[in-house]
Order: C-alpha cells, then structure tokens, then sequence
C-alpha cells in the first residue's frame, strides 16, 4: 500500500515549478541550470520516483539539490524555509553569497549600504540597484550642500 506522500507534490516542488513557469523555462533548461538531469528534476519537484516494474516510490531531493533548483528559478531562501525546508534555504543562502561575493560585490560604505547587501530576502541585483539609488541621492545631496541649496545657480 503507498502511501498518500507519492500522491502529492511537496511543497518546494510547487513553488520550484511555479517559479520555473513564471520564467518560461523548460525542465530540462531549468535542470541544466541547476546541474542535474531532467528526470531527476521531475523526480524532485513531483516527490516520486520509479523503482522499475511500475513501482513509485516517494523521493525527497536532498538539501543541495533543491538549494540548486530554486536558484535555477529564482526561488528565495525565504520561500524554501516557509516550505519546510529550512536546510535547502541555509544551502541557498551560501549559493546566494558566494554568487554574489564571485560576481559584484561592491565596496560597502556605510551600514545602510551593509544592512541592503545583507539582505538576502533581496535578489543581488535588486540590493545593487537600492545600493546605487542611495548613492546618487547622497551625490545630489552633497552637490544641494557645496552650491549653498541651490542646483540652478547660473553662471552671471
């Protein structure tokens, strides 16, 4: 007798496909992406896989596997951890920073700058757009205070 777990689709596989929908990829796209196969994709996201001979037996993708999925698609640690799955989101959250350390950390000058970069609820891209908004504030700002408050001071 199965049990009813081979019937339903875990949680992180819904929300891994839903993702992976919203981006209009492919599993095997989205798997190549993650570095695992299309059928171990569909093995995870569903909950199942065959033990030959018709058999279904329940699968869980380990942490690592998931962590990597949910990157593929955009998937955030929060969204992991809110699908029980805290260890895929502590997985995620080292992908996360060590992606976003490789590619474009920036140089952090204040703790506003180091409690956005912190944040990792936020895409990098996203905290690097916030980070360079408060920047060019700061600019403007800076430029109000040198031309005594007034930017369209005229040359007389």
């Amino acid at each position: 007798m199965m049990g009813s777990m081979s019937n339903e689709t875990p949680p992180e596989g819904e929300i891994i496909e839903a993702a992976r929908r919203r981006h209009r990829l492919s599993q095997n796209k989205a798997a190549k992406a993650a570095g695992i196969s299309g059928t171990r994709w569909r093995q995870v996201v569903k909950g199942v896989a065959s033990g030959g001979t018709g058999v279904v037996l329940p699968t869980r993708g380990n942490a690592e596997t998931v962590a990597h999925m949910a990157h593929a698609v955009g998937v955030s640690p929060d969204q992991l951890a809110e699908a029980d799955r805290a260890d895929a989101a502590d997985v995620l959250r080292g992908l996360e920073l060590d992606n976003a350390t490789e590619q474009e950390s920036p140089t952090l000058h204040d703790g506003f700058e180091r409690s956005v970069w912190a944040d990792t609820s936020l895409s990098v891209d996203k905290r690097l757009d916030i980070i360079a908004e408060y920047r060019a504030s700061r600019i403007i700002e800076e430029r109000k205070k040198n031309n005594g408050g007034n930017d369209n001071q005229q040359a007389g």
